[in-house]
């Protein structure tokens, strides 16, 4: 039922529903070839022609695809291609696997608001979500070209299995989650980064168990009598994450000299040049908050600028740029902080956009900052009761996760919309699941 309303909402003027990226307009029938030719030479004509070229070929023909991005989603372009053919609706198949995805998570969503609610209202509870015109516009349309909506839909999958794991007994639910979340990174490396925030996060929670008779966490353990299932719960899918991961990190640093799944050194440049520097091209990193690091520090900017021209090996250049950048944001995160901030509220309130903002939404804004800041407080309030390790866990790797992204890398309105779906499953799930679990009423259930 899920799937039928999700594909309803996205597909309102059947398949003549126009799908807009980036200005340019198609139809859900679009093929491979169409993205490709369309779309240009941004991510989604990426994307396609990626996927195409795993299947002339066997792997990427051009290399800055496996530089820029991880290879699931050219991966899941390259299947549909065998599917229905380099001429067939690979878009209308890309928006019925994510519609699908989506379909999962509120079905999980229901499944633990049943914990509480009745059936009717536990199956209106992830309804919600069409209440925001980024989910409806971006995320089930627009966006499935794009990675963001397919793997937040994946991660937050995960997020929901290893929280019902985290209540009952078991191996089998963990190893899924682990799985999951190692899909959800292999499609976008911004999930990567969220996963090892959350894995940080997990081993310095561990250490507190470890050691609780040096901790305030040892006089609550009457009241957390889960904290050691929760613990493996987490262990065991990040286990699995991790192993999953490991061989594809192995390649990046043999080929890239890098662990991580996107390793685009150039763009440190980017922070180390005036705004005159900027060509048009470019000109939306720089309305995204680029030259932080020349705002900070002017002068090691000028002296970099005055070394442009001289010819040396651009790796290292881009290292340089790379440790310069860094050293200015620890000698001054307030500041480099503030000039970031200045430049987020034209994305955070924009209408569904893909990169640059488009016009004004301040309801959904001032809406989606009022669950995001009440989130944090319930995960915080939460983490002595039962499960609230998992959820603290899960709340605080988003936002960490994301925030370095936010922190050293230009804004993009898609970029926000992880942290802002996540916000919402947290808030759908602390109100339906987590404050329920002392009250559980006497009903059938789905699971």
């Amino acid at each position: 039922m899920y799937l039928a309303i999700l594909l309803a909402v996205a597909l309102h003027d059947g398949l003549q529903t126009p799908i807009n990226v980036l200005g340019i307009t198609v139809t859900p029938l679009a093929s491979n070839a169409v993205m490709a030719e369309q779309f240009g030479l941004s991510d989604a004509g990426s994307y396609a022609r990626g996927g195409r070229e795993i299947i002339e070929y066997g792997w990427f023909k051009e290399p800055y695809y496996q530089i820029l991005w991880p290879p699931g989603f050219f991966v899941l372009h390259a299947f549909l291609v065998g599917l229905v053919g380099p001429s067939g609706p690979a878009l209308l198949c890309l928006l019925i696997i994510t519609a699908a995805s989506w379909a999962l998570v509120f079905t999980w969503l229901y499944v633990l608001a049943r914990n509480r609610l009745s059936p009717l209202t536990s199956f209106l509870v992830p309804l919600l979500f069409l209440g925001f015109p980024f989910f409806r516009e971006y995320l089930l349309r627009d966006g499935v070209v794009f990675a963001e909506s397919l793997s937040t839909a994946v991660w937050l999958l995960a997020f929901l299995i290893v929280l019902k794991a985290a209540n009952q007994v078991g191996w089998l639910l963990p190893t899924i989650a682990g799985v999951l979340f190692a899909v959800a990174a292999y499609v976008r490396a911004q999930m990567d980064l969220v996963m090892i925030a959350m894995t940080g996060i997990f081993a310095v929670l561990a250490v507190l168990y470890v050691l609780r008779e040096k901790f305030a966490i040892q006089t609550s353990k009457s009241r957390y009598v889960t904290l050691q299932r929760e613990l493996s719960v987490l262990f065991i899918s990040f286990l699995v994450f991790h192993a999953l991961t490991l061989p594809y990190r192995v390649y990046k640093l043999r080929a890239h000299k890098s662990v991580m799944f996107s390793t685009a050194n150039y763009y440190w440049q980017y922070h180390w040049m005036e705004p005159a520097d900027f060509t048009p091209v470019q000109g939306f990193i720089l309305r995204g908050g680029g030259g932080a690091a020349c705002h900070v520090e002017p002068n090691v900017c000028e002296k970099f600028r005055q070394n442009s021209n001289t010819p040396d090996d651009p790796s290292a250049r881009y290292a340089a740029y790379r440790r310069a950048a860094v050293s200015a944001f620890l000698h001054h995160p307030w500041k480099w902080i503030a000039y970031r901030m200045d430049h987020l509220p034209p994305y955070w309130f924009s209408r569904p956009s893909a990169a640059t903002p488009y016009g004004e939404d301040r309801l959904t804004g001032f809406v989606l900052s009022s669950i995001t800041m009440g989130v944090i407080l319930l995960a915080l309030f939460s983490a002595r009761r039962k499960l609230g390790l998992t959820f603290l866990s899960a709340v605080l790797s988003v936002f960490l996760g994301n925030a370095a992204i936010l922190v050293f890398v230009h804004y993009e309105v898609r970029y926000l919309y992880h942290a802002q779906a996540s916000a919402i499953v947290f808030f759908l799930v602390a109100l339906t699941y987590l404050y329920g679990l002392n009250t559980p009423r006497n009903r059938h259930r789905l699971v």
